[in-house]
């Protein structure tokens, strides 16, 4: 007869052998139902993948004129194409949307469309239909000079050299007889720009050529050198690229044309306020560092008579090239490429009135022109520098 130890023994065996059964089974089931779990994670990252994957449509609603088609080939995200097509409105996933010709009442926005805000020229020359309430409120992203726009697509931008070419600069120094230069077409700006050159004509003969001035030289498109830039570049010391607007970002070709043409001439820049954050490192003069146009003036005749200053900066200049526009705008659309494949949500709150067109954006041209009368200024100082260019 068994012993009730014994049996006591048998019973706890049996029942630790149901415990592990069924522990093992809510293993098993566990592990069943995190596979399935898993299994359909998968299947949604998948189709999510895929429906990124999708060529996604760009519409461009209202092109400027030189612009006809654009490539996504060379972009790391390339699953997109653009139109310019208006038919194709509805089912665009993304509308460009350029500041000139837009109508009074925007066009019927499909949802999880995304609206782009688009403008080359300043707040203060851009059309500001966008600004309307009808249309205020109905862009996504920007695509502008802007450094805070999603993608931007400026005139230029400084990008340090790969390899520094060392230059006979004694020679290059030797062959310009002249101190500075202007080339301009736009004589009644906002910047006053006009104004400022001729208060500095005052100190030292400034230069001018084109419609501006009594110098001519060829037409200037602005994306490509030319005879007359070149002539400057050679014979010049300075050339001043001074804008037509005070405005945040706002810095054209006039300054990045130097670089990526390899001008040797120091820009001397009117204009954004915000350039030292974007400069990289750049060399130019900063008219804004300077308070009135007979300290700047009277900077530029200092180191244009110093041949080792002067040289010291075309060196530290010719570190640097930059990107021409069309590269910012290749770079750009591949970023908005990135942004549709990738379903990045657009900015809820963006009002394109305040955003672009507010006040904080642009100064006004009293905030640096203080004119030179011969009462504001000693003539005696300032004769010492004068005719030594």
């Amino acid at each position: 007869m068994r012993s009730p130890n014994f049996r006591m023994f048998l019973l706890t065996r049996k029942l630790n052998k149901n415990v592990v059964f069924i522990i093992g089974g809510i293993g098993v089931v566990y592990v069943v139902l995190k596979f399935f779990d898993n299994f359909l994670k998968a299947n949604e990252e998948v189709q999510l993948s895929l429906d990124n994957m999708r060529t996604k449509r760009i519409l461009y609603y209202n092109p400027p004129s030189w612009f006809s088609d654009f490539d996504f080939g060379h972009c790391r995200y390339s699953s997109c194409v653009i139109s310019t097509n208006m038919s194709y409105l509805p089912e665009s996933d993304a509308v460009i949307f350029n500041h000139n010709q837009l109508s009074s009442v925007p066009p019927i926005k499909t949802p999880n469309q995304k609206w782009i805000f688009t403008c080359s020229e300043s707040p203060y020359y851009g059309k500001k239909t966008s600004s309307e309430p009808e249309w205020r409120h109905k862009f996504d992203w920007v695509m502008s000079f802007r450094r805070d726009s999603e993608f931007f697509f400026g005139y230029g931008d400084i990008v340090p050299k790969t390899r520094f070419i060392e230059k006979n600069y004694e020679k290059i120094f030797e062959q310009k007889k002249k101190l500075v230069a202007w080339i301009a077409s736009h004589c009644d700006t906002q910047s006053k720009r006009e104004q400022y050159v001729h208060e500095m004509s005052k100190i030292e003969k400034v230069d001018v050529f084109g419609s501006c001035g009594n110098l001519k030289c060829e037409k200037y498109t602005g994306s490509e050198n030319d005879s007359c830039h070149d002539f400057v570049g050679k014979n010049y010391k300075f050339y001043l690229a001074f804008e037509n607007s005070l405005c945040r970002d706002y810095t054209s070709e006039k300054f990045y044309n130097v670089y990526a043409f390899d001008h040797p001439i120091i820009p001397v820049v009117l204009g954004s306020f915000t350039l030292e954050n974007y400069s990289h490192g750049a060399v130019y003069i900063d008219v804004n560092k300077y308070r009135t146009p007979l300290h700047l003036t009277r900077r530029l005749l200092s180191l244009g008579n110093d041949k080792e200053a002067y040289i010291d900066l075309l060196r530290k200049k010719d570190r640097f090239s930059a990107l021409t526009s069309p590269q910012t705008f290749r770079t750009a659309m591949c970023k908005m490429c990135e942004y549709l494949s990738l379903d990045k949500p657009g900015r809820s709150d963006l009002d394109i009135a305040d955003w672009f067109y507010g006040q904080d954006h642009c100064r006004s041209p009293k905030q640096i022109h203080k004119p030179v009368t011969r009462n504001s200024i000693n003539m005696k100082e300032a004769q010492k520098y004068l005719n030594k260019v």
